[in-house]
């Protein structure tokens, strides 16, 4: 009985629309996951693409959709921001170390001479890929 009251507050902070500071945290937020994705998937073509891997148009086409994501949500944050680029160069870290990251797991998966270690390396990097995955078909 005594938490239905906290409760009960919780739940109508969620109902009432969100601050103007609050909100762009929260596309900020969303612009950086797009930004760490289509670094994931800039990685994937990369690697199908050095491997001739057949399926390199596919991770093409999921790069190329996961960057217009990025491109729409981020452009009225950076228009609006007044950190002197501080934001732009956010996104663009969190995409170029996701994709140095994503590179590495699947070179350690192709290459790795140890079994066990390319199979997690494998696994790590196919989950990454399908939380991405998920971004898009959302």
């Amino acid at each position: 009985m005594r938490y239905l009251l906290p409760l009960a507050l919780l739940l109508c902070l969620a109902a009432f629309p969100r601050s103007g500071s609050a909100a762009r945290d929260d596309r900020a937020g969303i612009a950086t996951e797009y930004a760490v994705c289509t670094g994931r998937f800039a990685a994937m073509a990369q690697h199908d693409r050095m491997r001739r891997d057949p399926r390199h148009d596919a991770a093409e086409m999921r790069r190329d959709w996961m960057r217009a994501l990025l491109d729409a949500t981020r452009s009225d944050l950076i228009a609006r921001a007044d950190d002197d680029g501080a934001l732009a160069r956010r996104f663009l870290l969190a995409r170029s170390r996701a994709a140095r990251a994503q590179a590495r797991l699947l070179n350690t998966a192709s290459y790795d001479e140890d079994p066990r270690r390319a199979r997690m390396a494998r696994a790590t990097a196919m989950r990454h890929l399908r939380a991405c995955h998920g971004l898009l078909t959302r």
